[in-house]
């Protein structure tokens, strides 16, 4: 049986949130944490919850970062492969073989694949798609 914290942490790192797109990730974690403390969210889309004494002379913060790795959708070509590009910083030498979640009306599962350019270097964004 898990326990609550696990609950939240299992939740939160399920969020689909990409870099400029984690507006339901934010919510979410608002949902998660209300239930232990008074949250807000600020003018930059940052989640605060406050425990304790907020005029107490010490505080402890926990930070993270609430949005992930992505890459959008530049076209679809004639066999049906996604091709993609950036979204925020990502390492393209690591992700070939890598399974993704495409978000549009409805959530897909895909595959990263790379065609051509040099084994031996990262591969260009231009020979990096997505199979579904």
């Amino acid at each position: 049986m898990r326990n609550a914290a696990a609950e939240i942490l299992i939740g939160l790192a399920s969020a689909s949130g990409p870099a400029g797109a984690e507006g339901s990730a934010a919510r979410l974690a608002m949902e998660l944490l209300s239930d232990y403390a008074p949250v807000r969210m600020d003018t930059m889309g940052n989640v605060i919850a406050e425990l304790g004494d907020i005029n107490s002379r010490e505080h402890i913060l926990l930070d993270a970062h609430i949005d992930e790795i992505g890459m959008v959708v530049t076209s679809v070509d004639d066999n049906g492969f996604l091709h993609v590009d950036r979204c925020g910083g990502m390492d393209r030498r690591v992700i070939s073989g890598s399974e993704v979640f495409v978000l549009g009306t409805k959530k897909l599962t895909g595959v990263v694949g790379l065609c051509g350019g040099d084994e031996n270097k990262a591969p260009e964004w231009e020979n990096v798609f997505v199979d579904i």
